[in-house]
């Protein structure tokens, strides 16, 4: 290994180093007036060496706490809440330690400025270029992380007022501007009020799950218990994939060696990490038990939504300050990475000539520019950034800091309890990070398979589901697999408007659905060569809408995914129902104009519910066919469907022996409520067979035609009933 001189005092040395090795006499004192980094620093530029113990802290608080913190409860639904706090604050533990590492090995080392300074000591040029990489594509994902959480706040502080592209590029053009301050002593300020920013705004949420009666995403109707477990059952991809979502959260390790490299006194980094640590570790675990012991499995992920809209809006609202500033920070360090691997050595570095200006902001623009692309334009962006967090976000808080206490202390070897136990750790902490890794990878790539496949093969996402919904079955076999299929969907249709409450709507109403059966509708298969959406009134021609074969294919594409039988078709309207805004619009204007034949009181139920989870699409009914056993859900049906034009009702009349009487009553609520009716047939198997039965039923026959007779001639509006009677061509209760 390399050997390389630093600048440090002894003092230093002792207050840092456990086992100090490899730490030469300095050469010199350590001065603000030249830095190993950035050269010699004057009144006439920029002072990269001026950021003080306070502000350090509130760096590295702000390159970790953010929306992240919300993603805590979901972990530990996926986890359970005992065993999320154990790994919770094993995590805490073990990038503590990196973290330490970190400061230590910049006062070993003074010219290290970044991870690639430490990646070139341990293993040459590869490793300088590797890790640097590494770390600067992390650090650009993160950044298109944060623009679209700012675009997630916009909209849901504007309600929508513009389109999610729009708010990318404010966060961007947001990100660009303030990234270009030069020194990270100017941006503490901004840290401390972003921490402070995100701090309230998840305090808010976490109070208002506490007092509300239940979170948004739960069940509005019955009573409500959170289904919180202190312990879950996860598969180990599950269990991996939670974890590396810990490490997430406390990712920010990269950061601290340019942050360390900024410090006016690097000696009180430790005083500084400390401070971080402790307060990012206390905020995770009350955020995380508070919100998932108030709201188990329906815990949004982020957590903003949990408590309702308003407390969202407000919640966001607080927190825009905390995303533009998290923006800032994770765009100023790989903007910084790459300006002082251009102008090192030269005397632009620590100047304000024109080389230095154009460089700088040269650099901030590109990376706000790429991570603004990779952010709108590449529609899986969600899964992919699973995929870097824990193929790279793993190896840069773990692997690499075991690495960099070999490299300083292993030629100072000792068989030594204490030399042993540090290496021990050291190998424990390289060995689990890269078990984390491998897992964390794998599971991100068969996300990401499996989100194209759901897509239809254009890796587009559809919506999101209400996060940790199941759904009942009889038998053990089947809830297992349905509870595969409901998850996988939750998983694989569209994570792409989490702030869309019509989409979240559209989830819990596909949910709901799913607990019985689906509403039953003609639709041809996904291979069919001429694809329509049929339904057929017994009373006029057939009703038949055209679609694109690729469109109908990729709107019921995932269903058949995962279900291959035909009954896998009737499931059109809930997948329908659960898709974005625009196959939503198509959902209703065709599916909901013509439903088909609703037959039983779970169809007459669930389409009742469909209804209200959206009012707006009991207006474009137009065609029903109804074949109830409760006369009440026949009727709710149609003074919901006011617009019905063809209507055909079979059973739902009521008890057999007052059928023809509760008929004429439905004919005549039918005539009062839609007014746009064309054409009405109404049949009942029992009076056919009450007519064919013979003996006492005739008897009641008989008086339900006298109660029907002096019914219509006592009615006031006689002449106009019989009328509409006639124009309407119904079959009445005369056979």
């Amino acid at each position: 290994m390399n050997s390389y001189n630093i600048n440090s005092t002894a003092e230093e040395g002792n207050d840092l180093a456990l086992t100090p090795s490899q730490l030469n006499k300095p050469d010199n004192e350590a001065s603000l007036h030249h830095d190993a980094v950035f050269g010699e620093i004057s009144d006439e530029g920029p002072d990269y060496r001026s950021v003080g113990l306070i502000g350090t802290a509130g760096l590295m608080m702000k390159t970790q706490i953010g929306l992240g913190v919300l993603s805590i409860p979901a972990t530990f639904n996926a986890l359970g809440m005992i065993p999320g706090i154990i790994c919770l604050l094993a995590v805490a533990v073990i990038t503590t330690w990196s973290n330490w590492i970190v400061g230590l090995f910049k006062l070993r080392h003074r010219h290290v400025y970044a991870i690639d300074d430490a990646g070139e000591m341990m293993f040459g040029v590869i490793g300088k270029e590797f890790f640097g990489f590494a770390m600067w594509i992390y650090w650009v994902f993160v950044s298109g992380a944060g623009m679209l959480s700012l675009s997630i706040g916009l909209n849901a502080v504007s309600s929508h007022g513009a389109c999610t592209a729009v708010f990318v590029a404010v966060a961007a053009v947001l990100g660009f501007g303030l990234s270009s301050i030069r020194t990270l002593a100017r941006m503490s300020w901004l840290a401390w009020i972003g921490v402070i920013s995100i701090m309230i705004s998840v305090i808010m949420v976490t109070i208002a799950t506490g007092v509300q009666e239940r979170p948004a995403a739960a069940p509005q109707e019955g009573v409500w218990v959170s289904d919180y477990k202190l312990f879950n059952k996860p598969s180990f991809v599950q269990a991996a994939s939670a974890i590396c979502s810990l490490v997430s959260a406390f990712g920010g390790t990269p950061g601290f060696f340019a942050i360390v490299a900024e410090m006016r006194r690097p000696e009180q980094y430790t005083k500084a990490l400390t401070i971080c640590q402790a307060i990012v570790t206390v905020t995770y675990l009350t955020i995380g038990c508070v919100m998932y012991y108030f709201c188990g499995s329906y815990v949004s992920s982020p957590a903003l939504g949990s408590a309702g809209d308003t407390i969202k809006k407000a919640s966001y609202g607080v927190a825009i300050p905390g995303l533009i500033v998290s923006i800032t920070l994770v765009t100023h360090l790989p903007s910084k990475y790459m300006f002082v691997r251009l102008l090192r050595n030269t005397k632009h570095l620590a100047s304000n000539s024109a080389i230095h200006w154009s460089t700088w902001l040269g650099c901030t623009f590109m990376v706000s520019i790429i991570a603004y692309i990779i952010a709108s334009a590449i529609p899986i962006f969600y899964s992919l950034i699973s995929l870097i967090g824990a193929l790279v976000g793993t190896l840069l808080c773990f692997q690499t800091m075991g690495f960099m206490w070999f490299y300083d202390n292993w030629e100072k070897r000792a068989i030594s309890p204490k030399w042993l136990s540090a290496c021990g750790w050291s190998l424990f902490v390289i060995a689990s990070g890269t078990l984390l890794m491998v897992a964390g990878t794998y599971g991100s790539i068969v996300d990401i398979i499996h989100a194209y496949k759901a897509a239809g093969g254009h890796g587009q996402t559809l919506v999101q589901l209400s996060s940790g919904i199941m759904w009942t079955s009889k038998s053990k076999e089947e809830a297992d697999h349905n509870a595969a299929i409901i998850t996988r969907l939750a998983i694989y249709i569209a994570r792409q408007h989490p702030d869309d409450k019509d989409a979240q709507w559209r989830a819990q109403a596909a949910t709901t659905l799913l607990q019985d059966s689906g509403i039953a509708l003609q639709a041809p298969a996904a291979t069919a060569e001429s694809s329509s959406i049929i339904s057929t009134s017994p009373s006029e021609p057939q009703h038949s809408v055209k679609l694109p074969v690729e469109l109908y294919r990729m709107i019921i594409g995932h269903v058949d995914t995962f279900r291959q039988q035909s009954e896998s078709r009737e499931r059109t309207l809930i997948a329908l129902s659960c898709t974005c805004k625009t196959l939503n619009k198509i959902a209703e204007e065709f599916i909901y104009k013509h439903p088909g034949v609703l037959q039983g009181d779970a169809k007459g139920r669930e389409f009742l519910f469909s209804l209200k989870i959206r009012p707006t699409r009991a207006s474009l009914v137009r065609s029903l066919i109804l074949d109830l056993n409760r006369q009440v859900k026949t009727m709710d049906i149609i003074a919901s469907c006011s617009n019905v034009e063809f209507l055909f009702v079979g059973n739902g009349w009521g008890s057999q022996r007052r059928v023809w009487v509760d008929q004429l009553e439905g004919v005549q609520f039918i005539l009062s409520v839609c007014t746009r009716l064309k054409s009405l047939h109404c049949f009942s198997v029992s009076v056919i067979t009450m007519r064919n039965a013979g003996g006492p039923d005739r008897i009641e026959l008989a008086d339900a035609q006298k109660r029907l007779s002096d019914w219509i001639s006592g009615h006031t509006r006689v002449e106009q009933s019989l009328k509409q009677l006639e124009t309407l061509g119904i079959q009445g209760p005369s056979a």
